[in-house]
């Protein structure tokens, strides 16, 4: 039962995975249902304070580590990366204790081709992975572990392949509105195999590139609007399944999983990562909130609070995986 967990720790550095502003928000959701919170933003200071006994964690702990799975294979991170192995090794002798987002996880994410791998060899829906010297049709570059799409460009057919590259077919997304095209893409914020929000994302195709982040999507809400009515809700049950496989390989957690829908309603997994919230979609699309479509949640705060309470009812119905 549910009264047996009570404590809720937070641990590591922000890194865009956690918004400062919505702490407040996460430990009075926590704290209303009766869990205790508990934020420690230096992973060093989590360990010494097991070291020390001055923190006893028992069956009643969950340790949800928070980090930047990118932060993994950079310079900058070496020392991140060395305090979660030795926290992981820590945690070992407290096997009663639930840990998420262990560090075997974001070693995975961080890699979009071991990540493309793992989902495939597990049912996910992935574009295909094109291996060679030369691209035997049009090809999707990018780098393999770059989260913001720095670089990305498509390779066309007969072209020379950069194996050092993430290469993978190209998915046709484009939306036809108003005798405009654009690139299109949805993410899907989740707690654990529970979808807690779904946002729509499109880009002119006029600016060249298929990549669409929060900062190059178009804040059109008839266009966002139409798109999600046409393209989104009719494999609304195909996403829960895709959701509910990746939660099986990684266990439960709080994700972000992107994906491009085809001309033909077939839907492909191209990033997953550790994510609270979804602040940058909610302050591009504040001008015109009010006219999205309510499904789809803009509100920071909002998204947040039903992330934490989609994480909260999959541990109230015991249906969790570690």
């Amino acid at each position: 039962m549910m009264s047996k967990i009570t404590d809720i720790y937070f641990v590591g550095r922000r890194n865009g995975k956690v918004q400062k502003g919505y702490l407040p928000v996460i430990d009075e959701v926590f704290n209303n249902l009766g869990f205790g919170f508990h934020y420690f933003p230096k992973l060093s200071s989590f360990t010494e304070a097991l070291l020390s006994g001055s923190l006893v964690l028992d069956e009643t702990s969950i340790v949800i580590l928070i980090y930047s799975e990118q932060v993994l294979v950079e310079d900058r991170g070496i020392q991140i990366k060395k305090e979660l192995q030795d926290l992981m090794c820590l945690l070992e002798s407290f096997p009663q204790v639930k840990v998420v987002h262990p560090l075997w996880v974001g070693q995975i994410l961080t890699d979009k081709i071991a990540t493309n791998k793992v989902f495939t060899s597990n049912n996910v829906p992935c574009p295909e992975l094109i291996i060679g010297k030369t691209s035997p049709k049009l090809v999707f570059q990018n780098k393999v572990y770059d989260n913001h799409g720095r670089g990305s460009r498509l390779v066309v057919q007969g072209e020379i392949i950069d194996s050092t590259k993430y290469n993978t077919e190209f998915i046709d997304t484009i939306f036809n509105y108003k005798n405009q095209k654009y690139y299109s893409n949805i993410r899907l914020t989740c707690a654990g195999k529970e979808i807690s929000n779904i946002v729509v994302r499109l880009r002119d195709v006029n600016e060249g590139n298929p990549t669409i982040h929060n900062s190059t999507m178009c804040a059109d809400c008839g266009l966002i609007n139409q798109y999600y009515n046409s393209r989104v809700i009719p494999i609304l049950e195909h996403l829960k399944i895709t959701a509910e496989k990746i939660y099986e390989i990684f266990g439960l957690g709080f994700y972000v999983h992107d994906i491009i829908i085809d001309q033909g309603g077939n839907h492909f997994v191209t990033e997953s990562g550790f994510k609270i919230g979804n602040p940058g979609y909610a302050n591009h699309i504040r001008p015109v909130k009010e006219k999205v479509n309510p499904e789809i949640l803009t509100d920071g705060d909002a998204i947040v609070k039903r992330q934490i309470l989609t994480f909260i009812n999959q541990l109230n119905c015991g249906e969790r995986k570690w």
